[in-house]
């Protein structure tokens, strides 16, 4: 890994994200996002050199850590733009499962207040409140399978990103370079591991790395490499 070149003060840090996503957007055929600092982009306790796409108030967006841009070599950084834009370039998909999610929640909410209301009628008329019990527990199943699969989901977008930037750099150093970071300031649980991806938004390294060098693979087959 390329050593952390000097990098100037942090009133001059925006302006520098500002010029590499510009590049990085220009080279992969992207509209360059807004971009902006932030602290952190993720939950308590996550990794502080990272970066993180969304659209704010209808502007796609890129989030980067002062962090990230003090200590990742340029090659690591720019491999991190990359992936966020990749996020930027599957909108699209990501917006229609979100949309497919938002449906789910909306089906388990009808359930839920339709059982609610069945029970509460029963319960007023000495009736049976048994139908109403299994309307809100289908509406409960519901609502969690909707939130497994949005889970799911996000981390397939993840692996979409990931490959996103290996066919833009063809290489998987860069993202090894960033995990190994990653590894140091917030490391992968080792325990529960199947049970814990249910719930994480990201899949673990291992998959992320194996899914980066399948796509070089794909992209440049060992038997047509220049030795």
């Amino acid at each position: 890994m390329t050593t952390p070149r000097n990098r100037p003060a942090s009133n001059d840090l925006l302006g520098e994200a500002r010029v590499i996503v510009e590049r990085v957007a220009a080279q992969a055929g992207l509209p360059s996002p807004a971009v902006e600092l932030a602290p952190t982009v993720d939950r308590p306790g996550a990794p502080k050199a990272n970066a993180h796409y969304q659209v704010i108030r209808g502007v796609p967006t890129i989030k980067i850590t002062e962090a990230a841009l003090r200590e990742l070599p340029s090659d690591v950084l720019e491999s991190l733009v990359t992936h966020e834009l990749g996020h930027l370039a599957d909108e699209t998909w990501w917006k229609q499962k979100r949309r497919q999610y938002l449906a789910g929640l909306s089906f388990a909410a009808l359930l839920l207040f339709a059982g609610l209301i069945a029970a509460a009628t029963a319960d007023t008329s000495d009736a049976d409140m048994t139908p109403g019990g299994v309307t809100m527990g289908c509406g409960a199943i519901v609502a969690s399978a909707a939130y497994l699969i949005f889970r799911a989901n996000s981390r397939t977008s993840e692996l979409r990103a990931d490959r996103f930037a290996a066919r833009q750099h063809g290489n998987v150093s860069s993202a090894q370079a960033l995990f190994a970071v990653w590894d140091r300031e917030a490391p992968e649980p080792t325990q529960h591991r199947r049970l814990r991806l249910l719930f994480r938004s990201h899949p673990y390294q291992a998959t992320r790395l194996t899914a980066i060098e399948a796509e070089i693979t794909r992209q440049d087959p060992p038997a047509t490499r220049r030795t």
